[in-house]
């Protein structure tokens, strides 16, 4: 696992605390997203993206650039673009990965409204709204109806990814793959292998 830089660092709005091997990233106080690092050392938590990653590439959200940095290792990968709604997200990666960010096609723009094409979509971007929201049902809820947005919008010529989908029982992930049918075709086992726990957390 190839990790970015992490530091302490407020600009505008966007504030990141990094501390003990985790790191927060808030948006107006609220929380947008939070990792514990130390889960990386013994399980690829975003080991699918980077198996079926393949041509033009689009993320959505470039939040702590893990994953994109990561994905910049993969050699299948032709072009990399990340759709960011946050001007002062994009400026403070700036500061904090330069080199990073000059290797992606970082567009400034919502991803729920932007159209484009490319080979894989991964999804991992929410509501300003649910940034301070920790209940599980909604933010589930919600995942789906932005990842149906994007699904409409981006025309992908192989594969649909988006995080919220490993917190669902293999079940519930077959029911998915009918209405998102560009979600890998899984064993179970595969399924499980790359199941993990779910992204959301608080500092305490």
């Amino acid at each position: 696992m190839n990790l970015p830089n992490f530091k302490n660092l407020t600009y505008k709005n966007i504030k990141i605390v990094y501390e003990r091997n985790q790191v927060w990233l808030y948006k107006d106080n609220n929380l947008l997203t939070y990792e514990c690092l130390n889960r990386f050392n013994d399980l690829n938590t975003f080991q699918l993206h980077f198996d079926i990653a393949n041509g033009h590439c689009i993320t959505t959200g470039l939040g702590l650039l893990i994953i994109e940095s990561n994905l910049l290792k993969c050699n299948k990968i032709k072009k990399l673009t990340v759709l960011e709604i946050d001007k002062n997200i994009i400026d403070i990666q700036k500061e904090l990965n330069p080199d990073l960010m000059t290797q992606l096609n970082v567009i400034h723009c919502d991803a729920n409204t932007y159209k484009d094409e490319c080979d894989c979509l991964f999804l991992d971007h929410s509501l300003d709204q649910l940034a301070h929201s920790f209940h599980y049902d909604v933010i589930k809820e919600e995942k789906i109806n932005l990842a149906n947005q994007c699904y409409k919008n981006i025309k992908h010529k192989k594969f649909l990814w988006f995080r919220i989908i490993q917190d669902n029982s293999y079940e519930e992930y077959l029911l998915l793959r009918k209405k998102f049918d560009t979600l890998p075709l899984l064993t179970k086992e595969e399924y499980i292998k790359y199941e993990t726990a779910k992204p959301f957390g608080r500092k305490q």
